[in-house]
């Protein structure tokens, strides 16, 4: 939970009752909160106090919309219900009736918000003024190149360039967003993909200039800008090329759900149809490749809310058919990587509800009896991914309500009680705080790259030299006008509730804020399907 003092008078759905909040604000007691939750250590919500809401005038005022009931049935094998909003979907866009009723909530909207209108042009400009415009990202390292992107003053789109073995070397474009958007003329444009093959020659790009999240791949020659004849419509953007830099894979998507349920193998220059490569029978689950550190597969992984199952393909055999690492078992979550010739496993079987990280030889089938502990499961520490490195092993743990980075030593000579011990978590300069890692495609780096925020601190991009311990900052995202760090606090508080649980809390404010119940409390709070409400700037 994390409560932010922004000094807000208290709003309620009385006071906006048409409006889709996407939080509810509570005017609550600075003071109070502090005070219950170090003190009662059970119920702090019983002393918070709510401020005055502020009005709005709803003289004047259209009638609000009410949308049309019409009674559809949905049917369906796990039992049929009654929709009577069912008309409302509309996949085209074209539909008369929708189109009038949502311009009609438009208009009423629009007259809802009149007398808010300085307010919100005044709070639209100051933010859009502490947005550096002309900004990029930090370089990332593959196949000799140092790829990122970059946005130019009063641009509104990326542009994606490269560097030639350092960034001292003259850029070259691969995509300009900007100038894409202005030749298409579409009224939406966004770019889903812009991958450069392992070579450094071809460019496969994915672009949806409708808003539907379904995009269109086309491949180009780089050094030339060539078109290469690519042209896949109504894909998703999700694709990844073989190691002979001429085969690609992509996952296809049902029309009507928009869930990735195919996979399909083609090449640049084949006048034979994409070949269907895998296909997910089960709707609950969702489709997406990726490649291993290695380089050396394709992971197929097919994910549904509790069951996960991985197939491997060699990037070096693209004709190959995927091998499953280990059949799906519901209730069974996994993921895996492969580096320096073995597999590794992320894995909540056998009762590690908060996952356990295992290794294996790079043989099939990996079942798990041959499976050999790198990360024991803990109790106190949930851990959500992992990055491989030549003498290291990185991984993203949750414990004590904060998401951390721990580094442990790689040896295979190492017993996992022995690996825990050496490891070390990495130091944070706040008291709430989250961190984020990258990933590293340089399979010889010995630097972990990762992102750290809090409450106070903008996002930064922090590199750790695995050998040495060195820190070295990259990057720190820019906050324009007066913003300074040093001019808040942060705290990490619990609250416990009646079943003894600890509730996590981040609370900020500005030094000098008086500590006295007088000053309004912004509070936010989300967590559900395993999904935290982050510390974050």
């Amino acid at each position: 939970m994390t409560l932010r003092n922004v000094g807000l008078p208290f709003r309620t759905r009385e006071t906006y009752p048409r409006l889709s909040l996407l939080s509810l604000s509570l005017g609550l007691s600075l003071t109070a909160c502090q005070s219950s939750i170090k003190q009662s250590g059970g119920e702090p919500a019983a002393a918070l106090t709510a401020a005055a809401p502020a009005q709005v005038s709803l003289r004047n005022m259209p009638a609000a919309p009410i949308a049309q009931r019409i009674d559809y049935l949905v049917e369906s094998e796990h039992g049929s219900r009654n929709d009577p909003y069912y008309w409302l979907r509309d996949d085209t866009r074209k539909k008369p009736d929708v189109l009038q009723y949502l311009e009609a909530e438009n208009r009423y909207t629009s007259a809802y918000l009149a007398p808010l209108e300085t307010h919100i042009d005044s709070v639209y400009a100051e933010m859009k003024a502490r947005i550096k415009e002309d900004d990029a990202s930090v370089p990332s390292f593959e196949h000799g190149y140092w790829y990122y992107t970059r946005f130019e003053t009063g641009g509104q789109y990326p542009i994606y360039a490269r560097r030639k073995t350092s960034m001292q070397q003259p850029e070259e474009v691969l995509v300009d967003g900007n100038a894409l958007a202005k030749s298409l003329g579409t009224g939406y444009f966004n770019i889903g993909a812009a991958s450069a093959s392992p070579d450094g020659k071809k460019l496969l790009l994915a672009i949806d200039t409708v808003g539907r999240r379904q995009y269109s791949i086309s491949a180009k020659e780089i050094a030339t800008g060539a078109d290469l004849g690519v042209k896949i419509d109504s894909v998703t953007p999700n694709v990844q090329w073989a190691n002979d830099s001429q085969t690609f894979f992509y996952t296809d998507d049902d029309e009507e759900t928009l869930l990735p349920y195919r996979l399909y193998r083609t090449a640049i220059g084949s006048a034979a149809p994409a070949e269907l490569v895998y296909e997910e029978k089960d709707t609950t689950f969702y489709l997406s490749i990726g490649a291993t550190k290695s380089e050396k597969y394709l992971v197929v992984n097919s994910g549904s809310t509790l069951t996960s199952e991985i197939q491997l393909l060699p990037l070096d055999q693209p004709k190959a058919k995927p091998v499953s690492v280990l059949a799906r078992e519901r209730g069974h979550e996994y993921s895996v990587d492969h580096f320096d010739g073995q597999i590794y496993v992320l894995s909540n079987r056998a009762a590690a509800s908060n996952f356990a990280l295992y290794r294996a030889a790079d043989t099939f089938p990996i079942e798990p009896k041959n499976w050999t502990t790198v990360l024991a499961h803990r109790s106190e520490a949930l851990l959500e991914n992992f990055e491989l490195f030549a003498g290291h092993i990185a991984v993203n743990e949750r414990s004590g309500g904060l998401r951390k980075i721990r580094v442990l030593p790689r040896s295979n000579d190492l017993p996992a009680d022995k690996r825990i011990a050496q490891s070390t978590l990495l130091a944070a300069d706040d008291p709430s705080y989250v961190m984020y890692m990258w990933n590293t495609p340089d399979q010889s780096s010995q630097k972990l790259r990762y992102s750290y925020t809090s409450l106070t601190t903008p996002t930064t991009v922090f590199e750790l030299d695995l050998s040495t311990q060195k820190r070295e900052q990259l990057k720190q995202d820019p906050v324009l006008g007066s913003f300074q760090s040093s001019d808040y606090a942060s705290e990490y508080l619990h609250a416990v509730a009646r079943d003894g649980t600890r509730v996590p809390i981040s609370l900020v404010y500005k030094k000098g804020t008086p500590i006295d119940g007088s000053a309004p409390l912004y509070q936010y709070s989300y967590g559900s399907y395993g999904s935290s409400t982050e510390p974050s700037f």
